[in-house]
């Protein structure tokens, strides 16, 4: 499935190679006896109606038991199911990977099989679901079957085609029919290999022979694992007659829309394999040159691995919703591709897989990395030769310089950052989908394009060749990968078996210096895995020579027997070092500059230039630039400088944010954060003295985050402390009808301790934040808490929120830290937003819309009341609905508190229906009902007409570029 020097001298070398090739032998003699190859035969009928979307028909499955222990059941897997429910284990994969298509379909756009009555010698079996996985099954044989015995069982079975959600289903008049039959599972050695079907997770099955019949209506033409034996017509109805030997699955597509073109490709030099491409003739221009690509990518698989071993080879172009292609004997399924390159490298990496995983069959549930690294590794090397100047791109051009990074390293190093990237050797259902990526194909890959770096092209392909000779049309377990890799190089790998695909993701080598004149450079190693280390060494622009170092840790210091002025680490996958601004040194200090945020480049520091705009009511419209560090990845200091021309005001106003992020090696947190802000804006203009108020706002913060305990990291928790300190800048009247005015400052600071809790569970996110407030005159508790329970998509569902603060100390303080039941324009120098945490249009408007925007403070009611203050303690909650328009929902929230004004407990409440553009962003709020102190306030009642009560959130700051960036990767 495609998703878009370690050396030891001689003397112990030839020791180790006799101890190995004893060991060898042993392990040959030993397999011999304990390998297990049931080999089951599938006789299939099924015929196809269209118009249902229904396939029926009838399975006979012969098993032999070739274990050497009895079987009293026979584990099957009924993989359709999986799209039967919403409660399934694939279905719950989905949604861990906002993907919705399962979570909210409808009946008739899901799938499953039914009708099924095995029996064996006409006799019933009883056939037992699993309990936890719909999926799984198992038949319950009345005697154990021996060892060397067989047994014959049989059901009809109705399969219910999905529409395509995943690797089944049928799109329009396109049906794609795969893993969509009963199929046995494995039984070896450690006992039944059954497992759920899943998106991201692939498959391990035992090879078999298939003999399949098909029916279709006439018109449908149909591309299928095997050789087409007959083809023959009765009632406008065809049967395909397929049969396939030694192969670990059947599946077929058919379509009326097929093209089907026939070619001859020539593997190993002389055997000729029959090549079938089936596309929709719409698509000719772009699918002209496919059966090219397939007969090129057989004759450069089978020159790494061994003769392609079948007859024919299909490539078919079929809608796909797991990937951009999947891999079946004998067929390469082919989803949208954009271009010719992103066709011929997909159709080269799904042939491949008929090599890895389709004749050297590996477990793909517990070691995937073995069959798509290993494809991905030889995929490279045919991407070199066919199509040099391709690269993958996951952001548009406009992000990108000459000099910026491969983006697939950039999205690496992002994962570094944030603590996310896992091994190679992690399990699919352990990871989410951009760490499955990099786990499973890209990683291996690397570390094998470094072993052919160290051991040359011809003993790599050697090694490959040796793998498919020992191991085809077998189980392969990473243990036989390496004996046979090591038996044909003669060299010990254990740095990669042992070492890169268990820690990869450890790896974070740094040039601490390096000296051109004496030829002498240092190295530190500061993470905790010793994986060999590759550097180059460059002069004039020129590489002179590619190094391998023994894993190490701690410092080493080497000298060169040559002049160099430039060192390049990991060379060609740059990605895997940890630590990317040392990839390359020196590292000009001088920055480069890109117009609009670019990625980042090894060479020197990229500063981004951005058209910078802004408004609020004193200072009128403001434009300028923001200066700013790379866009990807994320480095350990980082800063957004934006400097505004204020029209209005003809001020420079604008804000600033410098931002310092590095890793813990030990202890209870694994990041600190070190930030320094600065705001400067105007937030008053009064339009008869004619003076603008202003304020200065700087906030320093240091944060740690705890150690994620979850393999997926949905949970984060930091701990911040931060001081905000806010100068006012502000006019006081003297003399009302000369305009006389003073000019007057005040200054306050505030203290905060906080705890964050965030879980990115997809159906039920949730966030809490709790902290203690202290400064001149008060100190301040508040609780808050929210919760998104989530419907058929992440933009319907109910929302919830709670609020609860106390003030056990109010003593005449500086800023007016009372409880308010609401956020929302102010009047004179105190601010209800107290700590200047918001972006407003209009901090003290009295009228226009600028006195409509409301904002997240304390209850949290979307009224435009004035009343609701407390001094003592406050409650407060809500919750809002999507309605079947997902941007209309409707709301209530209330508040309960000790009145500041009556002196006695009161409670205000508000509800409507809000236009929702982006939750908790941008929304705008319609009141229905209101309490009766809100209806009586004198402040609400000026607003006698319904369309004056509406409020409007507008959260600007929360698209400030280092909030966005580290709430997102570092939940911050």
């Amino acid at each position: 499935m495609r998703l878009t020097t370690w050396r030891t001298n001689s003397t112990r070398l030839r020791l180790m190679h006799l101890v190995k090739a004893s060991l060898l032998l042993l392990v040959i003699l030993l397999d011999s006896s304990m390998v297990i190859a049931q080999r089951p035969q599938y006789r299939i009928h099924a015929t196809l109606d269209t118009a249902v979307h229904i396939v029926s028909g009838k399975i006979d499955i012969t098993y032999t038991n070739h274990a050497s222990v009895a079987l009293d059941k026979l584990g099957i897997h009924l993989w359709p199911n999986a799209y039967s429910t919403k409660e399934s284990a694939l279905a719950k994969q989905m949604v861990n990977q906002k993907n919705f298509d399962l979570h909210k379909a409808r009946a008739a756009d899901m799938g499953g099989l039914a009708g099924l009555r095995f029996t064996t010698a006409e006799q019933p079996i009883q056939l037992k679901t699993d309990p936890e996985f719909i999926d799984i099954a198992w038949l319950i044989l009345d005697s154990p079957l021996q060892p060397g015995d067989s047994i014959q069982v049989s059901s009809p079975f109705q399969l219910k085609i999905p529409k395509s959600l995943s690797r089944m289903g049928h799109a329009g008049n396109s049906f794609q029919l795969t893993q969509w039959y009963p199929h046995i599972g494995v039984f070896d050695e450690e006992g039944w290999h059954m497992m759920a079907y899943l998106d991201q997770g692939e498959f391990f099955n035992d090879f078999a022979d298939y003999d399949v019949h098909v029916e279709v209506p006439t018109g449908y033409t149909v591309a299928a694992t095997g050789v087409l034996n007959s083809k023959t017509t009765e009632d406008r109805m065809v049967d395909w007659h397929f049969q396939a030997e030694n192969v670990i699955d059947f599946a077929w597509f058919t379509s009326p829309a097929f093209r089907h073109e026939k070619y001859t490709g020539v593997v190993a030099g002389q055997n000729k394999v029959d090549l079938n491409v089936y596309y929709d003739p719409r698509d000719s221009v772009l699918w002209s040159k496919a059966g090219v690509y397939a007969a090129r990518a057989l004759e450069f698989y089978s020159d790494w691995l061994g003769a392609y071993p079948y007859p024919q080879m299909s490539v078919v172009s079929a809608p796909l919703s797991a990937g951009g292609g999947m891999e079946y004997p004998m067929v390469a399924q082919i989803g949208y591709m954009g271009d010719s390159a992103s066709l011929d490298l997909v159709i080269a990496h799904e042939i491949g897989h008929t090599w890895l995983y389709g004749i050297l069959a590996n477990n793909e549930r517990a070691h995937p990395w073995m069959d798509e690294g290993l494809n991905s590794f030889i995929e490279a090397q045919y991407t070199a030769k066919y199509q040099p100047a391709y690269r993958e791109a996951y952001l548009p051009r406009e992000y990108t310089t000459r000099a910026s990074m491969d983006q697939v390293d950039a999205l690496q190093h992002a994962l570094h950052f944030s603590n996310t990237l896992q091994p190679p050797a992690t399990a699919p259902e352990a990871q989410q989908q951009a760490q499955y990526f990099f786990s499973a194909y890209t990683m291996p890959a690397q570390g094998l394009q470094m072993m052919m770096g160290m051991e040359g092209e011809e003993v790599m392909k050697k090694m490959f060749r040796q793998y498919f000779a020992d191991h085809q049309f077998s189980h392969v377990t990473p243990a036989q990968l390496s004996n046979s890799f090591e038996q044909a190089c003669g060299c010990d790998l254990s740095w990669f078996f042992d070492g890169w695909i268990h820690h990869a993701h450890e790896i974070d080598y740094r040039i601490s210096h390096f000296d051109k004149e004496k030829k002498e450079v240092t190295f530190v190693n500061h993470g905790p895995a010793d994986i060999p280390l590759r550097f180059n060494t460059y002069k004039d622009g020129q590489q002179i020579r590619e190094h391998t170092l023994n894993g190490f840790k701690g410092e080493k210091t080497i000298h060169l027997d040559h002049r160099a002025d430039e060192i390049h680490l990991y060379e060609g996958f740059m990605g895997v070092n940890r630590h990317w601004s040392s990839n390359i040194n020196p590292r000009s200090v001088i920055p480069r500059f890109g117009f609009m945020p670019k990625i980042e480049s090894y060479r020197s520091p990229t500063i981004s230039i951005t058209p910078a705009f802004g408004y609020n009511l004193a200072d009128g419209f403001m434009a300028g630039v923001a200066l700013s560090s790379g866009l990807l990845p994320q480095q350990h200091f980082k800063f957004v400088v934006a400097p505004l021309y204020a029209k209005k005001s003809k001020k420079i106003r604008g804000y600033a944010n410098f931002r310092y992020i590095n890793d813990l090696k030990s202890g209870p947190f694994d990041k600190f954060l070190l930030s320094l802000a600065f705001d400067d804006f105007g937030y008053n203009l009064d339009t008869h003295y004619l003076f603008r108020d202003h304020y200065f706002r700087w906030e320093p913060t240091v944060a740690f985050r705890l150690k994620p305990t979850d393999t997926n990291a949905k949970i984060s928790q930091w701990l911040k402390y931060r001081y905000v300190n806010i100068d006012q800048y502000y006019g006081r009247g003297q003399n009302y009808e000369d305009k006389i005015f003073t000019e007057e400052h005040r200054s306050y600071g505030i203290h905060e301790l906080s705890y964050q809790f965030r879980s990115d569970e997809v159906l039920k996110p949730l966030e809490a934040i709790g902290n203690v407030q202290a400064g001149k005159g008060f100190v301040r508790l508040n609780l808050r808490y929210k919760q998104h329970f989530v419907g058929k998509d992440k933009r319907r569902g109910v929302w919830v929120q709670a609020y609860g603060g106390w003030l056990p100390v109010y003593d005449s303080p500086d800023a007016a830290v009372g409880f308010t039941i609401n956020g929302m324009a102010s009047s004179g120098y105190f601010s209800r937003d107290y700590m200047f945490d918001q972006w407003l249009g209009g901090r003290n408007a009295e009228s226009g819309i600028f006195s409509h925007q409301v904002y997240e403070k304390d209850a949290g009611l979307k009224t435009l009341s004035t009343i609701g203050i407390g001094d003592k303690w406050m409650i407060g909650g809500g919750a809002s609905v999507a309605l079947p328009f997902k941007w209309v929902h409707l709301y209530m929230d209330m508040a309960l508190y000790d009145s500041a004004i009556t002196e006695k407990t009161a409670l205000s409440y508000s509800g409507g229906f809000s236009i929702v553009l982006v939750k908790d962003v941008f929304e705008i709020f319609v009141p229905l009902f209101e309490s009766k102190d809100i209806r009586e306030s004198l402040s609400y009642t000026v607003r006698d007409v319904w369309y004056e009560r509406i409020s409007f959130k507008a959260s600007i700051k929360l698209g400030e570029p280092l909030n966005l960036i580290d709430r997102e990767q570092l939940r911050y």
